[in-house]
């Protein structure tokens, strides 16, 4: 922001401008006004925004006043690169992560199923004041441990807030999918762009516990489904690797110039 800021005010200094992470959420009425009057008066700068998911480029020039032209998409990536884990296909359900997440659409989801769940975020706030249950263990690791844990579950999901005006929990969805992983994600208009719902993955209205408790016993039920989910999983998202994601970034680059 402060480079967009010196670019604005010196015209004679000016260099094309790729903004991506634009990891852009809600906020309340006097700071959403103050965003919005300083991304308009930063745009002219900006040749583009790289975007995650294709309803941000409808939603951010929206909710923002910013030209649609200007956004383009860019399928986010896995980031398990050469690491070496060891995948299996545990009996527990993982979900993990900070960034926009609704714990407790999940706690209920799960509360009385004869499955343990593991969950592993870090931010304590996302924890309180939701009623867990018994079949629910806390975690708080690093990442190696983060991706031991998702590697050996059985089911992954990835809750997200509703209401959200930006896409969120890319990492974790591609790197469970890329494990081959049955992967369930509660933002049907941000994840579809990466997931075809019970094709390679599933697509569940986010906070309704009930649609993601449904969609849990389903893969319960049916291994066999889980298993056809995770391998049509693992062949999809295993392309969407951190260099075809900046070799991409770099053609944008190269196209504006």
């Amino acid at each position: 922001m402060f480079y967009l800021l010196m670019q604005r005010l010196s015209p004679f200094l000016r260099r094309p401008v790729v903004r991506n992470e634009c990891l852009w959420n809600k906020a309340r009425p006097t700071i959403h006004q103050f965003k919005k009057i300083l991304f308009q008066f930063l745009d002219p700068v900006v040749s583009r925004y790289i975007v995650y998911a294709r309803s941000e480029i409808d939603a951010f020039p929206e909710v923002f006043g910013l030209p649609r032209e200007k956004f383009q998409f860019i399928p986010y990536h896995n980031t398990l690169g050469s690491n070496n884990f060891s995948v299996c296909r545990g009996e527990y359900l993982f979900s993990g992560g900070n960034s926009n997440r609704d714990y407790s659409q999940l706690a209920q989801a799960v509360d009385g199923l004869n499955l343990r769940v593991v969950i592993a975020c870090s931010d304590t706030r996302l924890l309180q004041n939701i009623a867990f249950p018994d079949n629910v263990e806390l975690v708080n690791v690093h990442r190696d441990e983060f991706r031991r844990l998702m590697a050996e579950s059985g089911i992954n999901v990835v809750a997200l807030r509703k209401g959200l005006l930006r896409s969120a929990g890319h990492q974790t969805f591609l790197n469970a999918m890329t494990m081959g992983k049955a992967v369930i994600v509660t933002d049907p208009k941000s994840a579809r762009d990466y997931i075809e719902d019970e094709v390679d993955g599933m697509l569940v209205p986010p906070g309704d516990p009930v649609a993601l408790r449904a969609a849990i016993l389903r893969l319960m039920k049916d291994p066999d489904f889980a298993l056809k989910l995770g391998q049509a999983a693992m062949k999809k998202a295993i392309k969407w690797d951190t260099e075809t994601h900046l070799s991409a970034t770099v053609g944008v680059v190269e196209s504006i110039m």
